[in-house]
């Protein structure tokens, strides 16, 4: 009962102070309300901060030529004017296996895990971005039991009484956006996510090719590792061959050293191929997600590309231009540039629209009560006036980031179109080099015929038909190591032309 009559002493005097108030409220300077606003327009004006100098403009983007690079290589024999390639181009190769690979690499690869959570970071703030240019609204309700202190600023018999404050209010508040500082740092999360997708992208295509790139090293390691044993066992007839002419007094020691030192070469030659599918299975173990211990990769029939490579029928950097990791770049200048138009409206007043409303009563009782109503609405203006140091220093630095987000563009696209020089310059000398060795090999294979014609014939013993079978094996590694790095040097080349795309309407949507 005592706290009772507290509480309604206390509202009493807060009553009388607010009608004492209120009657004492004038208008500011005591101007009409029409020039309170002209008052409030000019003092808005004079509150921009000032812009620094004129910065130079940035960068352009490169657009390095390489039409006449790309047109001179489609005329040659390995190559052909086609459409894109397919987003799964590794079915070209016609290798059930290498496909199962790329897939399980793409589901369980470390790194594609990394870029994905990347993205849906990049989405996330993109959606914190998109709040700010929406009405934002927040609740509040609280209880509270306070006693007022018997010192405070509350004259007696107020001070030393207890109170229940009850106060339950929601709020919004929206900026107007005039200058835009809003939309841009929108657009610049936004350029951010679809730099955060294609960088995606990018990290599928380099698991991808390195999947690939791993794989036919390995199906070309082991190939050439067959025909080396297959070597080893004519070098080792050779060796005993020697060895049996020494003992009967037919030769002296020395064919039996020049045996046994191509012996040893040729199992030299064996222990590093081994070494090299070893090499490779741990690769793609790694690259696959699994450890060293994994041994599903199986030797089935090498992989092939017989067909001509696909060039773009398009301008070329009109493809590169879509290559993942340069269009990452170029979401990132997006974003880049939006800074600094954020940075700039900065400069700016910024004008907030708030309203609140509530119930608020120190009595319970009359907590819930129409008598308890309050609510207010306004703008609200913050001039920057006197921020204008850290406003330039901000702007300066966002200018700054556009000009190195530019130069890395730049720098990629020229690295980008050197690399696609280079690796159209390396398949079409393999191509030439690998039409010759085959020629080298058919030439060898006639030969082992006419040598073991002659064997069969009883014209000579068999040591010119083993040293004929032996150079036939010899030139069928040097093709298959040849034929191993044309198909290692396709699988570059399609990474450095930016893999596969799907259609054309994908392209567009990427864009917009």
């Amino acid at each position: 009962m005592k706290a009772r009559d507290s509480n309604t002493r206390f509202a009493s005097y807060c009553a009388a102070s607010n009608e004492k108030a209120a009657a004492n409220v004038q208008s500011p300077l005591g101007l009409p309300q029409y020039r309170r606003w002209a008052a409030l327009a000019v003092l808005a004006a004079a509150g921009c901060a000032p812009l620094p100098p004129h910065a130079p403009p940035p960068a352009a983007l490169l657009r390095p030529a390489l039409t006449q690079v790309v047109n001179k290589a489609a005329a040659q024999p390995g190559f052909q004017t086609a459409g894109p390639l397919t987003a799964d181009w590794w079915k070209a190769f016609n290798d059930p296996q290498l496909s199962r690979l790329i897939r399980s690499a793409l589901r369980r690869g470390p790194s594609i895990k990394l870029a994905q959570a990347r993205l849906r970071e990049a989405r996330q703030a993109a959606r914190l971005a998109a709040l700010d240019t929406t009405v934002r609204t927040d609740g509040n309700v609280s209880v509270v039991r306070e006693r007022l202190s018997g010192h405070g600023f509350l004259p007696p018999p107020l001070s030393g009484g207890t109170t229940n404050n009850g106060n339950a209010s929601v709020s919004a508040a929206y900026t107007l956006d005039w200058w835009g500082k809003n939309r841009a740092a929108l657009a610049a999360a936004i350029g951010e996510t679809r730099a955060a997708q294609a960088a995606a992208a990018a990290a599928r295509l380099v698991l991808s090719t390195a999947v690939a790139d791993a794989y036919l090293g390995l199906q070309g390691a082991h190939a050439r590792l067959l025909l080396a044993r297959r070597i080893i066992r004519k070098q080792r007839a050779q060796r005993d061959i020697a060895a049996a002419r020494l003992r009967h007094g037919l030769s002296n020691a020395l064919p039996v050293r020049e045996a046994a030192q191509q012996l040893a070469r040729g199992q030299d030659a064996a222990r590093t191929l081994h070494y090299q599918t070893q090499v490779y299975r741990y690769r793609l173990a790694a690259l696959t997600g699994h450890g060293p211990d994994w041994r599903l990769v199986r030797h089935e029939p090498p992989a092939r590309f017989d067909a001509p490579f696909p060039l773009p029928r398009r301008l070329p950097l009109d493809w590169l231009g879509w290559r993942p990791d340069i269009a990452a770049q170029r979401w990132r200048v997006e974003a880049a540039v939006q800074r600094i138009a954020a940075a700039r409206a900065a400069f700016y007043p910024n004008i907030d629209l708030t309203a609140m409303a509530g119930l608020q009563s120190i009595e319970l009782g009359r907590w819930l009560t129409a008598g308890s109503l309050l609510a207010s609405v306004g703008p609200a203006v913050h001039l920057p006036f006197f921020d204008s140091h850290t406003l330039q220093a901000k702007l300066g630095q966002r200018r700054a980031e556009a000009d190195a987000a530019i130069d890395q563009y730049n720098r990629q696209v020229l690295a980008a179109a050197e690399q696609v020089a280079t690796r159209l310059a390396w398949l079409n000398t393999l191509n030439r080099r690998l039409a010759l060795q085959r020629t080298a090999t058919a030439a060898a294979r006639q030969a082992e015929r006419l040598d073991a014609v002659r064997f069969h014939a009883g014209l000579t013993d068999n040591r010119p038909l083993l040293a004929a079978e032996i150079n036939t094996l010899g030139q069928r590694q040097r093709q298959s190591q040849l034929e191993d790095d044309r198909l290692r040097a396709i699988v570059s080349l399609i990474q450095v032309l930016g893999g596969g795309v799907r259609d054309d309407a994908e392209r567009n949507k990427g864009a917009s």
